[in-house]
Formats: structure tokens, sequence, C-alpha cells
């Protein structure tokens, strides 16, 4: 079983394992944390430079509330910047701890989950950086700035949930992480980050809304720019799917972890 009180009482060696899981990622690197914020920070660059042709001025404003389009993308991208890292580190989390796996006992539960608050971490740092760019656009922030932390809830679930499973799938199939690699690239193009929600109607927009980040980004723009507010429908899809994917990580986590350190 799942012993959360357990976990709790091994806090001091997962605060080390986020440390551990930033120093690994940066280290002989020439601007360290700075890719933090430098790869949404280009990821926004490309959209900029494309979209902006395809579609009117006016039709770009309307579509943004007008806001200007690399702060409207860069705030998407924070969000999702922060979940496709946390995926991609708890995938190879167990493989990568083997050593670890069969040498010491610890809740095993601490890896992934090591992931997902080191990927947070480096949200905070996007965030920063989002703050300096809206002062350089203009931007004023929202009366709903306060609220933003109430969206850090979902993105941590839906990146524990999903991560949870990649990480146990993996230990079994190394072919996981190319695939997941791929289903990154392709969660970008149907989440709501370089377009809104309402340009979308009909079953294109249940679907992307069944997306467990399409909530998430919405809300992080109506926080910050006060624009984007997730519909209460959206919410609750993306909501179920969310609760859903940490329900079933969690049931197939706890139902494999006792055989991690043989297969790894």
């Amino acid at each position: 079983m799942l012993r959360w009180s357990e976990l709790a009482a091994y806090r001091d060696f997962l605060s080390m394992l986020v440390w551990r899981e930033l120093h690994l990622r940066y280290r002989h690197t020439l601007i360290g944390a700075g890719w933090s914020f430098l790869n949404p920070f280009l990821t926004m660059l490309v959209f900029s430079l494309i979209v902006p042709n395809l579609v009117s001025r006016q039709t770009l404003a309307a579509s943004t509330g007008g806001v200007p389009y690399a702060a409207y993308v860069y705030c998407g991208m924070a969000p999702w910047a922060c979940f496709s890292h946390a995926l991609t580190r708890c995938n190879m989390s167990l493989v990568d701890q083997s050593a670890l796996l069969r040498n010491m006992y610890f809740p095993r539960l601490a890896l992934p989950l090591s992931c997902v608050l080191a990927a947070l971490t480096e949200l905070l740092i996007s965030l920063a950086a989002l703050s300096v760019l809206m002062a350089v656009l203009r931007v004023p922030p929202s009366r709903n700035l306060a609220l933003l932390p109430l969206f850090f809830v979902p993105l941590i679930v839906a990146s524990l949930g999903a991560g949870l499973i990649l990480a146990m799938v993996q230990v079994r199939y190394r072919d996981v992480f190319f695939l997941m690699q791929f289903g990154i690239q392709l969660g970008l193009l149907v989440t709501p980050v370089w377009f809104p929600l309402s340009a979308l109607h009909g079953p294109a927009r249940w679907v992307v809304a069944l997306n467990p980040m399409t909530a998430v980004v919405q809300g992080f723009r109506w926080a910050v720019f006060g624009i984007d507010a997730p519909s209460p429908d959206v919410v609750a899809i993306s909501g179920i799917t969310t609760a859903a994917l940490l329900w079933v990580g969690l049931q197939y986590f706890r139902a494999r972890q006792e055989t991690v350190a043989d297969h790894v």
C-alpha cells in the first residue's frame, strides 16, 4: 500500500531528491536554471513569428483579449513546460535510480514526486520571467492574480498521475520514452497554449477539453490577465480527467512498486 505518513517521514530525503534533480539537470550548463524560462521563451518566439502572419491583427487582438500575443503564448507555455518537464523526468525516474532502488529502502513514490516538485520549482522561475515580459510589454496584471496558486493543484495532480504511469511502464518497456516524446509534441498542438479555446467549436472543443492541461492553461491566463476564464463545463471535464489520471496512476504504481527493483 501507499503509506502517505511514511512519505511525510521521509520529507528530508524527498527534499534532497528535489535538490539533486535540479542540480543534475543544470550542471555543466552555461546559464543553469535560466533554461527554465528560455525553453518556453523560444517556443513563444516561434509562435509569435508564425501565427500573427496567418491571421489579421484585429482577429488576433480579439482572440487574445487585447493582450500582446507574445505574453499570451508565454503565459500558456509556462504551465505546459512544467507539465512536459515533469513527465520527461518521471518517465526515467525509476530506471535512472536502479542502484538506489536495489540498495536501500524508501517510499518508491518519492522518486516521481521529486521530479514533479522540481518541475514546479522551474515554473516559479518561468512566472518570474513572465512578470518581466509583462512589464516590458506594459501589460497590467489582473485582479485575479492572487488566485493563481489554485491552478497549481490540478497541474501537480495531472503531472503526478501521468508521471506515475509512465515511470512504472518504463520499467518494463523502454520504448515508452520515445512514445512519450512524440506524445508531448502532439499534446502541445492540442492544448490551448497558442490559440484560445473559444476558437474551437463542436466536437473539437470537447476533445480539447478532455486534455487535463486545458483548464490549467486557461486558469493561468484568467488569473494573470483576466481573460479566457475557463467555463464550468470545461473545468468539470478537465477535472474529471485529471482526477481519473491520478487515481489510475496511484493504483497502478501501488500494484507494481514492490517488484520495481527486480526489473530496473
